[in-house]
C-alpha cells in the first residue's frame, strides 16, 4: 500500500508534530524503551489504560518468546542434526548388514522348521525398517519375504497415507495458501502443525473470551463487538496514514535522513499490511511522536479501539509461538518450549545421541554375534525371550489403559 500525501485526521491530535528521533540509547541500533501508559503522582490508571498496558505487554512477551525459540533452535539444530545424521546413518548400515547376514545364514544354515520362521521374521522386519527402496540389494530380498499381494498392498496403503495427508492439508488451507502449497508431504506435515498451533490460540482466546463474559455473548454484545472492530480498523488505519505522512521520503532533502524514513516507511506498509498495531505504535515513539504521557493524555474510546487490536495480535502471537515451538521441538526430537533452560536442552539433545551411540554399540555386538552360525543359535534364543517380554508389557499397557 502506497502513503498517503493528503492530510489526514490526527488520531493523536494533542502530540506535537513528529521531530527527529532522540539519541540511540544503548543496548541497539534503535533501542526504544517498552511503550507503557505511567500514573501521575497520586493518581490510578483507569481500566482502558489498565488493558492497554497488559495487551502491550503481552504482545513483548510473546514476541520475545518466539525470537528466543528461533535463536535456540539456529543455535542447536546445525550441530545437533549433523551428529545424528551420521549416526542414523551408522544405523541404517547396521541394519543393511544385520538384513543381509541373516538372509545368507537363512539360505546357507540348517535351521530347524520354528529357527528358520523366527529368522524369516527378523529379517522382514528389518526390511520394513530400512530404506529399501533406494537400495536394489535389500530391495531384491522382498520376494523372499513377501508376497506381491502383501508387497502391492503396502504400495497402495503409502500412497493413501499421502493423499490423506495432503487432502488434510487442503482442507485446512484458505484458497489464497492452497495456490502456493508446494507437492511435498514435508511440507503438508508443516503446514498442519501450524493449523493445529493457529486453531490452538483461537480456541484459547474464545475460552477466555467467553469467561470473562460469563454467559453466551447475545445479540447486543455482538453488535458492540463488531463496532469496536470497526472502531479499532478505523485507529489503525488513521494512526498508519499519520506516519506515512511524517515519514513521507519525498519530503525529506538530507540524504541521510530521507534513507532513514525509507526503512521506517518500509517497516509501516508491512506493519499496516498485517495489521500490527504494536509495531505502528513503536514506530510512532521511534519518530518521537508518541510517548507514555501522550498515551496517557488519550480518551479511553481511542484506548479501548487500540486494545481491540491488540487483542487480536496477541492470538496471532499465541499462534505463532505454538508453531514455532512444535516445529523446533520436531527438528531436534525433544520438547522444546520458549521456558525450557538451555542446560536441560543440551542435556536432552546428549542423551538423545548417547541413546543412539548405546545402540549401535548393542547392534554392532550382534552383528559379530550373527557372523559365526554357532553363535546365531544363542542369539535367537535371547531374541525370542525379548520378544516375550515385549508382549508381556504391550499387554501389561493395554490392560492398564
Amino acid at each position: 500500500m502506497s502513503p498517503q500525501s493528503t492530510p489526514q485526521q490526527n488520531l493523536f491530535s494533542e502530540l506535537p508534530d513528529p521531530s527527529p528521533p532522540p539519541a540511540q540509547e544503548a543496548g541497539g541500533k534503535n533501542a526504544v524503551s517498552p511503550l507503557k501508559i505511567t500514573a501521575s503522582a497520586g493518581q490510578k490508571l483507569s481500566p482502558a489504560q489498565q488493558r492497554l498496558n497488559k495487551q502491550l505487554a503481552r504482545i513483548r512477551n510473546l514476541s520475545a518468546q518466539i525470537e528466543l525459540i528461533e535463536r535456540l533452535l539456529q543455535k542447536y539444530q546445525g550441530p545437533h542434526s549433523l551428529v545424528m545424521d551420521q549416526l542414523h546413518a551408522q544405523f541404517a548400515a547396521h541394519q543393511k548388514t544385520m538384513a543381509l547376514q541373516l538372509h545368507t545364514q537363512v539360505q546357507t544354515g540348517k535351521w530347524s522348521k520354528a529357527q528358520k520362521r523366527d529368522l524369516s521374521e527378523i529379517v522382514a522386519n528389518l526390511l520394513q525398517q530400512t530404506e529399501h527402496l533406494q537400495d536394489p540389494e535389500l530391495l531384491s530380498l522382498f520376494d523372499h519375504y513377501f508376497s506381491a499381494q502383501e508387497q502391492a498392498m503396502w504400495t497402495e496403503y503409502e500412497a493413501q497415507s499421502v493423499q490423506q495427508l495432503k487432502e488434510m492439508a487442503q482442507q485446512a488451507c484458505g484458497p489464497d495458501e492452497l495456490q502456493d502449497l508446494p507437492d511435498d508431504p514435508d511440507a503438508w506435515l508443516a503446514m498442519l502443525m501450524k493449523k493445529m498451533a493457529e486453531e490452538g490460540a483461537a480456541n484459547q482466546g474464545q475460552t477466555n473470551t467467553q469467561a470473562h463474559l460469563g454467559s453466551p455473548s447475545t445479540r447486543q454484545q455482538q453488535a458492540q463487538q463488531a463496532q469496536a472492530q470497526a472502531d479499532a480498523k478505523t485507529t489503525l488505519r488513521t494512526l498508519y496514514r499519520q506516519l506515512a505522512s511524517a515519514l513521507h521520503p519525498d519530503r525529506e532533502s538530507d540524504p541521510t535522513e530521507r534513507e532513514r524514513k525509507t526503512a521506517l516507511m518500509s517497516q509501516a506498509n508491512a506493519a499496516y499490511e498485517r495489521q500490527d498495531l504494536a509495531t505502528l505504535l513503536q514506530l510512532q515513539v521511534q519518530t518521537a511522536a508518541l510517548d507514555a504521557q501522550s498515551l496517557a493524555r488519550m480518551s479511553d474510546e481511542k484506548l479501548a479501539s487500540m486494545s481491540t487490536l491488540l487483542k487480536e495480535q496477541v492470538t496471532t502471537l499465541q499462534a505463532e509461538l505454538l508453531h514455532s515451538e512444535m516445529r523446533a521441538s520436531h527438528a531436534l526430537g525433544v520438547h522444546l518450549s520458549a521456558k525450557t533452560p538451555e542446560a536441560v536442552i543440551e542435556r536432552q539433545l546428549r542423551e538423545q545421541r548417547e541413546d543412539m551411540q548405546e545402540t549401535l554399540q548393542i547392534m554392532q555386538a550382534e552383528l559379530a554375534l550373527v557372523q559365526q552360525p554357532e553363535q546365531v543359535k544363542t542369539w535367537l534364543k535371547e531374541q525370542r525371550r525379548l520378544a516375550k517380554q515385549q508382549k508381556a508389557m504391550d499387554r501389561m499397557m493395554g490392560d492398564w489403559l
